[in-house]
């Protein structure tokens, strides 16, 4: 995204003209959205298994414990 795509924040002045200057169609997003949905049904369709519940919780928390680092590395392999 080159400095002229960039949005002005001052051009924002609601939800829906905020909603609509996203760029739904970036693989990242829609990979992000595809892992909260499953997180969600996982946990929605396990509801009756404390076991698993307390490893998907932990592991849940070990992704953002380690989310910096993860960010990190992500952001040197960006393009």
């Amino acid at each position: 995204m080159s400095s002229s795509e960039f949005i002005a924040t001052d051009t924002i002045d609601g939800v829906w003209p905020f909603l609509q200057s996203i760029e739904w169609k970036d693989p990242w997003l829609a990979i992000l959205l595809a892992f909260h949905v499953a997180v969600t049904m996982t946990a929605l369709m396990t509801r009756n298994h404390a076991n698993f519940q307390i490893i998907l919780f932990l592991i849940l928390l070990l992704l953002v414990y380690f989310s910096e680092s993860i960010n990190e590395v992500a952001a040197s392999k960006w393009m």
